[in-house]
């Protein structure tokens, strides 16, 4: 039996993360930012160094549980609750630079990258690259939550239409992801907020048929479109509607 490390000795691995910091993209001045105090400090005699963490749930690379936009009640299914074989497994990568600013990735599309490359299969984990993780802006507050916004990675980004999410649970996916701050577009996701409030149609195909998604994923040009492993360890927060998570690609050497 080949042992863990050996196989590992086959794959190099690639963090798909972005780096928690203050300064990240958030979506609006309203929008909690991510905050990094000091609360003991060696340089003035503590003992050790220690850092409070303040963020709201879907601040960098996340996930977001079925719970988060839960179209029934059998979807109420928390951060704590999904099970952890749900971020590992066969990785495609597909590929959607050519859209541009603020259009839908339909199933049309979906289906001409496998004719080029391979069938997405059941069980697969499938990532949109669009590109988008390139805009990703770090921008040193001015004071803690200032000059952090506007930040051009929450603005007009491609994403999922209600089709292409569809045809992907259809084909029997279990973990979706985008390198965007939404797996709809940035249109769909202004018109969710008031005064419009209008639902989120990829949102809530993936997450009314129990299937997570990831959001924010960094680095898709280091990773293949075909034949790369995922993991994902997300924190475990309990009754969370979405939370964190290190997203790994083991690739072949």
């Amino acid at each position: 039996m080949v042992s863990i490390e050996q196989a590992m000795n086959g794959y190099r691995i690639v963090d798909l993360t972005h780096t928690l910091e203050e300064g990240i993209p958030r979506y609006s001045p309203e929008f909690t930012p991510f905050g990094h105090p000091k609360f003991l400090d060696t340089n003035l005699g503590d003992t050790f160094n220690m850092y409070g963490i303040f963020m709201h749930e879907h601040m960098g690379t996340h996930f977001d549980a079925p719970a988060h936009n839960p179209p029934r009640k059998e979807c109420e299914i928390w951060v704590d609750e999904v099970p952890l074989e749900t971020f590992m497994g066969p990785l495609k990568v597909i590929d959607m630079t050519h859209k541009g600013n603020d259009t839908e990735i339909g199933s049309d599309d979906i289906r001409a990258w496998e004719k080029k490359n391979a069938p997405i299969a059941q069980g697969d984990i499938v990532i949109i690259k669009t590109g988008w993780f390139k805009k990703w802006e770090v921008r040193k507050p001015a004071g803690w939550g200032k000059a952090q916004w506007p930040n051009p990675y929450y603005k007009d980004f491609p994403g999922l239409s209600g089709d292409g999410a569809g045809y992907l649970v259809k084909k029997g996916i279990k973990l979706v992801g985008i390198d965007t701050g939404d797996i709809d577009t940035y249109t769909v996701l202004i018109r969710a907020y008031p005064p419009h409030n209008e639902e989120e149609p990829a949102h809530l195909a993936f997450l009314g048929n129990n299937i997570p998604l990831m959001e924010g994923i960094d680095n898709l040009d280091k990773v293949p479109a075909v034949g790369a492993y995922f993991i994902g360890l997300p924190m475990k927060i309990g009754h969370g509607s979405g939370a964190p998570i290190r997203a790994l690609a083991l690739v072949p050497k």
